[in-house]
């Protein structure tokens, strides 16, 4: 198990052998680009940096519209679902592919709130990797996605 975060806030999340964790680098917003979040990690599988999976905390004081986050990845070809890991509604997912690639987006719920619903920080995972290595590493890939726990 791997936990990462600060004093706001931290998660834990578990990985099989052969991924490899590295600390995202933060960076605050320019004219250019958006913030990074504020704390989080990229995994990947060996070498393979360009298929990754992104989990990140965001502090976010300002509640999401659960409406219009819907309605971006829907424009994206995103379907919704639901993780459920043990019978427990863990979060939403918005899945499909894009620009031929898998692509997965995670919000976690905190407790029973869906994600975005309370002042706060916000848990997320993000993944974008090639079909093949999708389907090689479908089961590796879930099974990070649904160990992601937030500590509080």
């Amino acid at each position: 198990m791997k936990k990462v975060g600060d004093v706001e806030g931290s998660f834990s999340f578990k990985y099989p052998k052969g991924w490899v964790v590295e600390e995202m680098p933060i960076w605050s917003a320019t004219s250019e680009k958006e913030a990074s979040p504020n704390w989080g990690v990229e995994l990947y599988k060996g070498d393979n940096k360009a298929n990754k999976i992104i989990i990140s905390g965001v502090v976010s004081g300002i509640p999401v519209d659960e409406n219009s986050r819907e309605d971006m990845w829907r424009k994206e070809g995103l379907q919704k679902s639901e993780l459920i890991v043990g019978n427990v509604n863990r979060g939403e997912i918005y899945s499909g592919l894009f620009k031929n690639k898998v692509k997965i987006v995670v919000y976690y719920y905190d407790r029973e709130n869906p994600p975005g619903f309370e002042a706060g920080w916000e848990l997320q995972a993000y993944v974008l990797v090639d079909k093949e290595f999708y389907n090689k590493n479908r089961d590796e890939i879930w099974h990070i996605l649904a160990s992601v726990k937030k500590i509080e």
